[in-house]
């Protein structure tokens, strides 16, 4: 770290968590003039200070606070879910229309998850499933039209890989440790309008 700015902001962290978007935050809004005490992917905690910032960069701390508060809830929450490995592909995807899709991009990449919309695939109810079951072809299982038990007696009871689909929370992913027929599984929460990292500017 280089020496200590004479006047400067200080951004803390408000709660634990991971950091991350220091890079990118260098590569596109070009500040040079500030001093980071963690890279991507450290863990941080509360009370941490983060960085100290020029007062002359001020017309660009709510940016940057914006940014660096985002992606590193993005890196933290992806993280979570990639905590435990499973034989699975767990899948994140990007907030619509987001302006730091890069940022999201390169969060959910380096947490360790697939950057992947949800499967194209029509979400299909019990019925349609049976029907399909014999052709082989890629099926979604998805909570929007079958239950969770639905879904593991399928598993059970059929060799041919699937795609998962529904509100799965990390702890939730143990359950389908045993099945070893599942591709990618989609979480709800993992796609995009991800939970912020709490980080405020201090002088």
């Amino acid at each position: 770290m280089s020496q200590v700015l004479d006047k400067e902001l200080s951004l803390k962290c408000l709660q634990d968590g991971l950091f991350f978007g220091l890079d990118y935050l260098k590569e596109n809004l070009k500040i040079s003039s500030f001093d980071s005490y963690y890279s991507d992917g450290d863990y941080v905690l509360k009370g941490q200070t983060l960085l100290l910032m020029e007062l002359n960069q001020i017309t660009k701390k709510e940016e940057i606070l914006l940014i660096l508060s985002y992606l590193s809830g993005v890196y933290t929450l992806v993280s979570c879910f990639i905590e435990k490995r499973f034989d699975f592909t767990i899948c994140a995807s990007s907030t619509k229309n987001f302006s730091h899709r890069e940022g999201e991009r390169q969060a959910i990449l380096k947490a360790g998850a697939d950057f992947k919309e949800k499967n194209s695939n029509q979400a299909l109810n019990l019925n349609e499933i049976q029907k399909r079951l014999k052709t082989g072809e890629d099926l979604l299982l998805s909570e929007e039209k079958i239950s969770r038990p639905q879904i593991q007696d399928i598993l059970k009871q059929n060799s041919q890989s699937f795609d998962l689909h529904g509100s799965f929370l990390p702890s939730d992913l143990e359950e389908f440790r045993q099945f070893n027929n599942i591709n990618k599984l989609y979480s709800s929460f993992l796609e995009g309008n991800f939970p912020c990292l709490k980080m405020k500017w201090s002088e």
